[in-house]
């Protein structure tokens, strides 16, 4: 599992820096250049071009995301399958032992008297 999850984590990862990066770069160069942007009436392009990158960091932020949720599932999948693999076991461990003991049939607390049943009686 690992064999699959590490190499898309790394080219997740570093498209998730490389387009956030962009994104800031263009937002601080927008920023420092504003009145030529103004002067020149190019505000639509930036804005655009602003949407655009922050189309590209946010697939990479949801492809990121989605392949850490792919691991949990397959980490609680694993788990639950060893949880049910041991209880099917531990049962029938149980009735090994009780077949050993000969106690096969008989409940806990029978052939005892307590005080509640006396009471009863």
């Amino acid at each position: 599992m690992l064999s699959l999850y590490l190499p898309a984590a790394t080219a997740l990862k570093k498209a998730r820096s490389v387009s956030g990066g962009q994104l800031v770069g263009l937002v601080a160069e927008t920023l420092e250049g504003l009145a030529v942007v103004q002067a020149f009436s190019k505000q639509d392009f930036f804005i655009r071009e602003a949407a655009r990158r922050t189309d590209v960091t946010n697939s990479a932020v949801f492809n990121a995301e989605s392949l850490n949720l792919w691991l949990a599932f397959y980490c609680d999948l694993i788990g639950a399958c060893l949880v049910g693999v041991v209880s099917a076991f531990a049962v029938g461990l149980k009735g090994e032992r009780l077949a050993e003991r000969g106690d096969r049939g008989v409940r806990r607390g029978e052939g005892r008297v307590c005080a509640n049943d006396a009471a009863r009686a």
